[in-house]
This record gives structure tokens, C-alpha cells and sequence, in this order.
């Protein structure tokens, strides 16, 4: 006699596929369209993947700081398999970093990254740094450090050295005019 919400359907082959109803949804779905529960008599949720998504996300709406306490509970629990997907998911690391600290969505970020043709604001390059893994990295985003206010896109290198610089203009003045004066001299 098959667990509670699971059929066998017979397949041209003879052989058995596994089905189970969420409980949930109430949907008929194959056994792998769900988690493994060794507590459970059949060894599976009886949600299914999709409806557990769902209540998750809900459940985080509706109370998003008990939602970043579950999360924070979780990778301190698992460190390595947070890392690896960190690795695998850089982009999405990125996309929250960027809305939490400046407010900008993936389309405002892929807005700003169109109007400006795909190259840094300052030297007009597209992105040429990388990551571990060989992908080529987003450009990064320039903010006033005293207002906060988005300036624009800039890539890698102009991002950095404004910041050695301590976004100072007076700084990058005598800095290009240093080299100005060590370029004219070289060249006599």
C-alpha cells in the first residue's frame, strides 16, 4: 500500500513512476518536485517545492526581519554551503548588495549601465577586471560618500582610484597636474 498522497502510475515500460499530491496546492507532482523529510513516513514534504517557495517568500513579506534572522541562523550554520553558492551566485550577492546600500534596482542599474553605453563614466572603457571564475565583472557604482547620491557607473580601476583619492577633486587636481609636470620633464 503506497504513503499517504502517493500514486503509481504504470508507464509503457513496465516499470513504476513515482507521483505524490501536495498537500498544499493539491497538485499531483513527480517525487523529485519535492524536499527530502526523513521524519516523514515517505521521506518527502508534503508541500511541494513550489508552495514551501511560496509560503517562504510570503512569510518574509510579511515579517522581513524574522525572515534575515532565519537566513543569518542558517549560513552561520552552514559556512561552506553559503560560500559555494556565494561562488556560483555572484551576481545575485551583488544585486541585493546594490538595493540595500544605494537603492537601486537590477532594471535602475541595467537603465544607468544603457544610457551609458556600456563604459565607465570616466575613461570610457567597459569593464575589463574579473572574477575568480574568468567572468568579467559589473561595473561598479559611484556614490557621493557625504550624501550618498548615485553618481553613476564606473569601472573597476576609476572606482579605486577615486577612492585612494578619498573622492577628493582638489587632490586629483595636484595628482594630474604632477604628472603633467613629470610627463613634460621625462620628455626634455
Amino acid at each position: 500500500m503506497p504513503a499517504h498522497g502517493v500514486n503509481r502510475c504504470g508507464s509503457d515500460n513496465g516499470k513504476v513512476a513515482h507521483m505524490k499530491q501536495c498537500t498544499k496546492c493539491g497538485e499531483t507532482k513527480p517525487r523529485t518536485e519535492f524536499y527530502k523529510k526523513t521524519s516523514r513516513k515517505d521521506g518527502l514534504t508534503s508541500w511541494c517545492q513550489s508552495c514551501i517557495g511560496i509560503d517562504g517568500r510570503n512569510r518574509r513579506a510579511v515579517n522581513p526581519e524574522k525572515g534575515r534572522e532565519s537566513s543569518k541562523k542558517y549560513r552561520d550554520a552552514h559556512p561552506e554551503v553559503y560560500r559555494q553558492w556565494q561562488l556560483a551566485n555572484p551576481d545575485s550577492i551583488r544585486h541585493r548588495r546594490i538595493k540595500r546600500t544605494y537603492g537601486l534596482t537590477e532594471a535602475d542599474w541595467q537603465t544607468m549601465f544603457d544610457a551609458q553605453g556600456g563604459v565607465c563614466l570616466i575613461c570610457g572603457k567597459p569593464e575589463i577586471a574579473t572574477y575568480k571564475n574568468g567572468k568579467v565583472k559589473r561595473m561598479s557604482v559611484d556614490h557621493c560618500h557625504t550624501t550618498g547620491a548615485v553618481r553613476g557607473l564606473l569601472c573597476s580601476k576609476c572606482n579605486h582610484g577615486l577612492g585612494n583619492f578619498d573622492d577628493n577633486p582638489e587632490l586629483l587636481v595636484v595628482a594630474a597636474e604632477y604628472l603633467r609636470h613629470t610627463r613634460l620633464e621625462g620628455a626634455a
